[in-house]
């Protein structure tokens, strides 16, 4: 019977070798071990925790731990990491509290995953403790744990404490570098991100794709044409304009400081394209007022084959709305799905824009103000786009106030209580709000032809 368990013993450390096409075939592999009573075999059982959180469903990585009679660090630090990476990090935080509970120590294969989801939810207190912990157990000096304890302080907001980290390490590398000027970027120090790339470079190291595109947002945030036009030659002499990634964060960085030309010849340049680039030179040419470069290179990629995304869209409504093309505007916003309309306030703002310049069709005037509706932050740019138009006349005419339906009002009562103000022309208008809400919906609802 010993002899039968150890063939099949080796059967499931073969097939968890080979990995698993489907949760369902794994399950069936985590029967056989059960049924073997070899679910006490740390390796086997580690095994199958890790695949488990290959296949998205974390109840059943916990359904195993839960079942586990007695789990060591290693089933916990691989219920940590799967955790983190399915983007559960609330849940790894708690797991590791109670990993502790259970008289285990974490070691440095715990804490980066952990110091990383402290990070991701801001809980900059368990982070702080956990930096105590990594003193107390030795893993002071482990590279991982330091980048990790960067990008912690960084997050939260604690920027000298994240240098003092970094001054601390001895020899640094590349990562450590690159970690730190992530974090400065990440908190608005673009100045700062810029000077550590310098003393980067001085230190004869290579930056990769990831550092070089950090860098370049410091640069567009800034508007430092000087540092990006420096850090283009760089990238340039070093070949790593034929990155995909690198290559459009400058196409994205010269449309932001409006050197359009610069933006073209990189885009020409590139040797694969990818939505993003394209987005960012439709984005460039529209912010820069030129709409019919915009439209032009939208239909071009349209013609490649490629679907816009809302960052795409956003560069041709604004096209559109100032060129008056207001019917290709209408037809190109059908080009994506309608529900991303009301999930990015942005792409909202630019299809009320173009209601704005389309004030005579009552079509889009529904569509803008229904935005508004199921996102009441928008309702504040609605009434300006619309109500600038209104004569002053028009706009204290008490003959046009009210409605029959309660459910408008109650929708209006739901979105003035987020709405402080709303600005008109060189008027900021606060008690008299309501009055102004009444009279842009009710010229929505009726169709009012304005003058």
């Amino acid at each position: 019977m010993s002899s039968l368990i150890v063939t099949k013993s080796a059967g499931i450390r073969n097939r968890l070798i080979q990995g698993f096409s489907s949760l369902k075939h794994l399950k069936h592999i985590h029967a056989a071990l059960l049924r073997l009573g070899l679910d006490e075999d740390t390796y086997l059982l580690n095994k199958v925790l890790r695949f488990s959180f290959n296949f998205g469903n974390t109840n059943y990585s916990f359904r195993i731990l839960d079942q586990t009679k007695e789990p060591n660090i290693f089933l916990f630090n691989t219920m940590i990491r799967g955790l983190v990476l399915n983007d559960c990090f609330q849940e790894s935080i708690e797991i590791y509290h109670s990993m502790r509970k259970e008289g285990l120590s974490p070691d440095s294969f715990t804490f980066p995953f952990v110091l990383k989801a402290c990070a991701r939810v801001l809980d900059s207190e368990s982070g702080v403790k956990m930096h105590s912990l990594v003193v107390k157990a030795g893993c002071e000096a482990d590279t991982f744990v330091k980048i990790s304890l960067i990008n912690l302080y960084m997050k939260c907001g604690f920027i000298d404490n994240a240098f003092k980290v970094f001054d601390d390490i001895p020899e640094k590398n590349f990562a450590s570098w690159t970690a730190t000027i992530s974090g400065y970027v990440g908190v608005g120090k673009c100045k700062e991100a810029i000077d550590m790339f310098r003393r980067l470079l001085k230190m004869d190291l290579r930056p990769d794709s990831f550092s070089l595109v950090e860098v370049l947002s410091a640069c567009k945030r800034t508007g430092d044409l000087r540092s990006g036009e420096w850090i283009d030659e760089y990238i340039t002499e070093n070949g790593m304009v034929r990155n995909v990634f690198v290559a459009t964060a400058l196409v994205d960085f010269y449309g932001k400081c409006g050197n359009m030309e610069r933006a073209r010849s990189v885009f020409d340049g590139m040797l694969e394209k990818n939505i993003v680039s394209w987005s960012s030179m439709i984005q460039g040419y529209a912010s820069n007022g030129l709409p019919k470069e915009a439209l032009d290179l939208f239909f071009k990629m349209l013609n490649e084959g490629l679907k816009p995304d809302c960052y795409a869209m956003v560069g041709v409504l604004c096209s559109c709305a100032r060129l008056g093309a207001l019917e290709l505007g209408d037809w190109a916003s059908n080009l994506i799905n309608g529900n991303e309309f009301l999930d990015n306030s942005v792409l909202g703002t630019a299809l009320i824009d173009m209601t704005k310049a389309a004030r005579q069709s009552c079509q889009l005037h529904a569509i803008g103000l229904d935005f508004c509706f199921k996102i009441p932050s928008l309702m504040p740019h609605m009434i300006e786009s619309q109500l600038v138009y209104l004569k002053p006349a028009a706009a204290t005419r008490p003959s046009i106030w009210g409605f029959q339906d309660p459910k408008i009002n109650l929708k209006i009562a739901a979105i003035l209580g987020k709405a402080n103000a709303v600005h008109l022309g060189r008027v900021i208008v606060e008690e008299n709000l309501f009055k102004l809400v009444f009279i842009s919906v009710k010229m929505l609802q009726r169709c009012y032809v304005l003058p």
